[in-house]
């Protein structure tokens, strides 16, 4: 969402591995954070949510 000329926010939802441990996704979002400030400064804010893995495995599964 642009905010202003040279502002802008970033809101993202993200599926991880279900194999990856809480430390392993904090980890992964501060340098994913850090990497999309690099590359676009206009970025002020960051919103990551990470997506429930048990809701993606409820609805992956065939319908009984």
């Amino acid at each position: 969402m642009q905010l202003a000329p040279q502002e802008v926010l970033l809101n993202l939802e993200i599926q991880f591995s279900p194999n990856l441990t809480g430390e392993e996704i904090a980890l992964t979002v501060e340098s994913l954070e850090v990497k999309i400030r690099q590359k676009h400064p206009e970025i002020k804010q960051i919103f990551i949510e990470a997506k429930s893995l048990t809701a993606a495995r409820r609805y992956s599964q065939p319908a009984q």
